[in-house]
């Protein structure tokens, strides 16, 4: 970090060009355009239905970690809601969702090695859940115009109801990550904060394969 750099700013500032190249793929840019078939969203969200499950199984086995149970809330669970939408996708499809991907299960994989270190479970946790709660809620509405579901099942999992003020709790959650005080002048602390923003690049590229291959099924 430098100077008086928190953590949260310095993962933010290092991981910047990772979030854009993702965010910029061609599965969401044809998705907030309305132009991915709507067999490529059911596909989307069956890969997101075996990630979050594995995420959230893996979460809750650090509730009571003295650093690190404070991020892991169960108010930011996708799994129920993901399964409304699946369900949903399914009956305007008319077929059931697909396979999970060789990319998805790579990730899921990393999610389960990682899963007993809470340090670089809450990499994937940062990247997954701070990224619906900011640019994941704009995106669902640009999904919800695209495709016309009235803002119900088929986009519910990117709405979070029980969250009354997003933006105090993004707030919150950058403030607990300052608070883990990885002193850079510290060795050990230091290579925790480099381990947990290596681990969010690694996040992000493997959520890149996903889409990339949600893209290349439905060229």
């Amino acid at each position: 970090m430098t100077g008086n750099e928190t953590l949260s700013a310095r993962i933010r500032r290092e991981t910047a060009s990772d979030h854009r190249n993702v965010e910029g793929g061609d599965a969401m840019t044809r998705l907030l355009r309305g132009a991915l078939p709507l067999d490529g969203y059911l596909d989307l969200v069956v890969q997101m239905q075996a990630l979050y499950a594995t995420l959230e199984s893996e979460s809750r086995r650090h509730p009571s970690d003295s650093r690190f149970g404070g991020f892991f809330d169960a108010a930011l669970e996708r799994s129920p809601s993901l399964a409304v939408d699946r369900v949903a996708l399914e009956s305007r499809t008319g077929r059931p969702g697909g396979d999970v991907f060789e990319s998805t299960r790579s990730f899921v994989g990393r999610l389960s090695e990682v899963g007993a270190n809470p340090l670089l479970l809450l990499a994937h946790h940062y990247t997954r859940y701070m990224g619906d709660l900011s640019g994941g809620i704009m995106i669902g509405r640009a999904v919800d115009e695209a495709y016309s579901f009235a803002g119900g099942a088929g986009v519910s999992w990117f709405q979070f109801p029980t969250i009354a003020d997003v933006d105090a709790y993004k707030n919150a959650y950058r403030a607990r990550l300052d608070e883990l005080a990885l002193d850079a002048d510290d060795a050990d602390d230091a290579d925790d904060a480099d381990r947990l923003i290596d681990e969010i690049h690694l996040s992000y590229s493997l959520n890149g394969a996903v889409l990339r291959d949600v893209s290349a099924r439905h060229a």
